[in-house]
């Protein structure tokens, strides 16, 4: 059998090193989010992972270190997530706005909700780090919020205006309407979700659905 060559031999020690280093994250992410950055310690992570602190600190410098590897990966699957919300805009393809009737307006608002608390209930460990640990960010949280839900506004502004060209929703101001629909969504996520339990989180789609495409009048 032929042996690796060092050159074989450097990706494939990198390529482990980074998966120690994202288990390492991923086993340290519950215990920041329940006792918080300043109460967790390396032994807390280490007990939890299986490995000495020797070992440990072969990938980080200190337990900041894992913090911040933490935060990144979570900004990079929540931009991808805006990203794949952009792609599947309806706004965008004009030339299906004719197939486009009531039952698929509203399935296409109910998906994309369930992906929503999907996502938020997969990374509930990780919100709360967000939340809790602001002050001790690398990056403006502030500004952060602010881009992220000024994305989803802009993405529902565009849906709410195809949706009144085919005269499937009223013809109210998108502008105040998408903030009440984000709105919504964001209590929904953190009084069901982050602070409950969001156990059944295609019924929270379908009540929030509802709500946003029919208001509080009888449903048709």
């Amino acid at each position: 059998m032929k042996k690796p060559t060092g050159r074989n031999r450097k990706p494939r020690t990198y390529m482990r090193q980074e998966m120690r280093r994202e288990m390492i994250a991923k086993v340290a992410t519950p215990i920041i989010a329940r006792k918080g950055l300043k109460k967790t310690t390396i032994d807390d992570i280490c007990k939890a992972s299986g490995i000495a602190p020797r070992t440990l600190y072969l990938h980080f410098k200190n337990k900041k270190e894992i913090f911040e590897l933490i935060v990144s990966d979570f900004r990079e699957k929540l931009t991808q997530i805006i990203m794949e919300a952009m792609e599947t805009d309806t706004s965008k393809d004009t030339s299906s706005e004719k197939k486009i009737d009531e039952i698929t307006a509203y399935d296409f608002i109910k998906q994309k909700n369930y992906r929503v608390f999907k996502m938020v209930k997969e990374n509930k460990d990780l919100l709360l780090i967000l939340l809790r640990e602001a002050s001790a960010l690398e990056f403006d949280f502030y500004q952060f919020l602010k881009i992220s839900i000024e994305t989803s506004l802009g993405l529902v502004i565009t849906e709410q205006r195809v949706f009144q060209r085919l005269g499937l929703i009223k013809d109210l101001e998108p502008r105040y309407t998408s903030q009440l629909i984000v709105g919504s969504m964001l209590m929904t996520l953190f009084y069901e979700i982050i602070e409950g339990d969001g156990e059944d989180i295609d019924c929270l789609a379908e009540a929030i659905t509802k709500l946003q495409f029919y208001g509080f009048g009888k449903l048709p």
